[in-house]
């Protein structure tokens, strides 16, 4: 399915061309859930946007030096400072990481990204923005991940939720910039108490 260039599509179509180069990206399908949902380890989870949260812009100065330097030319995405040590944070307290994005990346892309910073992310959702996306399928795969995991962190730039048996709590984050990231840690203690 072509998601962008139907003009240039066109074009190497008339003009013969034997070879085009193009991106692929595999928006995440009710199959990904399940698989991603099989290789889980835990029954919690902490969610996060990638495009709002995670990502920050290119020349902002709080974002995380890549420790690759020969990759950076590779992951154009900067992650936000701190956000490498949250993900450990969660993982090692018992939390499967799930990020999601409107956006039409890549799961290997997205998944490589994380590796570079030796973080492990279960679940990677794209493209829920995407028009006509199935609402069938989207059922489906809340209900999926309901019956995993009783308990989800939301993890925003102003407030970390917990949502546990239909009931939620929500603590404000007063932290911002470099703190930003030990603040959602301190939070999510205050959470688990």
């Amino acid at each position: 399915m072509l998601l962008n260039g139907h003009h240039r599509w066109a074009a190497a179509i008339r003009m013969n061309l034997k070879k085009v180069p193009v991106e692929i990206v595999n928006l995440t399908q009710l199959s990904d859930i399940r698989e991603m949902l099989g290789k889980s380890q835990n029954t919690k989870r902490a969610t996060l946007d990638l495009d709002e949260v995670v990502f920050r812009p290119e020349r902002d100065e709080l974002t995380e030096k890549s420790p690759v330097i020969f990759l950076r030319h590779l992951y154009r995405e900067n992650l936000r400072l701190g956000i490498p040590a949250l993900f450990r944070y969660l993982n090692t307290h018992g939390y499967d990481v799930w990020v999601y994005s409107s956006e039409y990346h890549s799961l290997d892309h997205i998944r490589h990204l994380f590796l570079v910073y030796h973080v492990n992310v279960t679940g990677i959702v794209t493209g829920t923005g995407r028009k006509g996306h199935r609402r069938m399928e989207s059922k489906e795969m809340d209900r999926l991940i309901a019956e995993k995991y009783p308990v989800t962190l939301h993890i925003d730039e102003k407030a970390v939720i917990r949502f546990e048996n239909n009931g939620f709590e929500e603590i404000p984050l007063a932290a911002e910039g470099a703190q930003w990231s030990s603040g959602v840690i301190e939070a999510i203690g205050k959470l688990e108490k």
